[in-house]
C-alpha cells in the first residue's frame, strides 16, 4: 500500500502508534513515518479499512464519524446503510466511493456541511 506521499507504508502494531496502555495497542495499522501517515486494519486482520490519513484528514474524520454516527444511530436506528446511501446521496458520491475512512480533507469538510443541515433539520435528511 502507497501512502499520498509516495512512499509505501509499512505494517506495524498499534502500540507504537499510541503506546502500549492504548486498546488498539494489538491492532495492526499501516505507517508512513515520514508523513505521519496511517490507516487501520479490520480486527485481527492486515486489511486497511480505508486510505492512510495525515493528522489532519484524521482529525476531520473522526468529527465526521462523530457527527454522522449521532445522525444514524437516532435519526435512522439500525440503519447505518441506509444513512451511509443518504450520505452518498447529499455529496453525489456512488454509495461505493461513500466510507469516512476513504474520505480525503475536502469531501470530510462536504460531509461535515451535510451532517450539520440533518443537525439543524433534526436529524431528518432531505427536507
Amino acid at each position: 500500500m502507497k501512502c499520498s506521499c509516495g512512499r509505501v507504508l509499512r505494517p506495524v502494531r498499534g502500540y507504537l502508534l499510541y503506546g502500549y496502555s492504548h486498546p488498539r495497542r494489538n491492532d495492526w495499522f499501516y505507517r508512513c513515518g515520514p508523513c505521519d501517515s496511517h490507516v487501520g486494519c479490520h480486527k485481527g486482520t492486515q486489511v486497511a479499512l480505508g486510505t492512510p490519513a495525515n493528522g489532519v484528514v484524521r482529525r476531520l474524520r473522526q468529527d465526521v464519524h462523530t457527527q454522522f454516527d449521532v445522525f444514524w444511530s437516532k435519526a435512522q436506528p439500525g440503519s447505518r446503510s441506509r444513512a451511509y446511501e443518504t450520505l452518498a446521496k447529499a455529496m453525489g458520491l456512488d454509495r461505493e466511493a461513500c466510507h469516512i475512512g476513504m474520505f480525503d480533507a475536502d469531501q470530510c469538510r462536504q460531509a461535515l456541511q451535510v451532517c450539520r443541515k440533518w443537525s439543524r433539520r433534526n436529524g431528518r435528511p432531505g427536507r
